[in-house]
């Protein structure tokens, strides 16, 4: 059962006043096209996206926020919570470090590979009433291809209380326009993940669910974004 879509209040103003200010710097230089807003839920959901630039987050989030005016919450990796900024190095860092606790966003610790409380998390935000955004290629990718996708995001949807369908998302850079330019953020057609409850999937194992999902959503990725599948994971 679908529940009403609702993030804490102190992430909504943060994100308000967040959205007001990057849209008016992105639009000085660039436009933002979005597609397929039709397709997004208003419940809870799961906004799975390709990954090729640092900046990808910035796009999604205010593509949906546009559409959905609600904050979208991410699987962000630890060095943004750190102050290693968005090389590891420091870039940016004090100011991503901010930008990550003020708005809510849940930390993943890839060097480690501990990602339980990570997908626990998760889960909690979308009980709660959050949507998330996760970039399921675990890293970035060359533009044009399609890393594997890991399974991360499909246990978070069969783990969590209510329903939650997988909306796969296309961003990629078009030709510029009047010198300026566009970059596309297209929602596709919701994944429904409910049929993973009833028999016979019902009874798979946890892990084998999770890979149908995944395999499923790559596939609906790659037609989407138009890339190639590449059938090894990022590194």
């Amino acid at each position: 059962m679908n529940h009403e879509q609702s993030t804490p209040p102190e992430y909504d103003r943060t994100y308000a006043r967040i959205y007001h200010v990057a849209k008016l710097a992105i639009n000085t230089v660039s436009t933002l096209r979005v597609n397929g807003a039709e397709n997004i839920p208003d419940s809870p959901a799961i906004y799975a996206a390709n990954h090729n630039t640092v900046y990808d987050p910035l796009w999604l989030a205010l593509a949906y926020y546009e559409h959905a005016h609600q904050p979208l919450r991410f699987l962000a990796k630890k060095g943004y919570f750190d102050g290693k900024g968005i090389d590891d190095k420091g870039k940016f860092g004090r100011i991503t470090k901010t930008l990550v606790h003020a708005t809510g966003q849940i930390p993943v610790d890839r060097e480690n590979g501990k990602n339980d409380g990570s997908i626990d998390a998760a889960v909690a935000a979308l009980n709660d009433g959050s949507s998330i955004g996760i970039f399921p290629e675990g890293s970035l990718s060359v533009r044009g291809e399609l890393s594997k996708l890991r399974s991360g995001i499909a246990r978070i949807a069969l783990r969590a209380e209510n329903d939650i369908p997988i909306v796969p998302v296309a961003i990629a850079p078009k030709d510029k326009r009047f010198g300026r330019s566009v970059m596309s953020v297209t929602f596709g057609e919701p994944i429904d993940t409910t049929e993973y409850a009833k028999p016979p999937r019902k009874f798979l194992p946890e892990l084998a669910k999770a890979r149908l999902i995944t395999d499923n959503l790559e596939a609906e990725l790659a037609e989407l974004t138009g890339y190639a599948r590449t059938g090894k994971y990022a590194k």
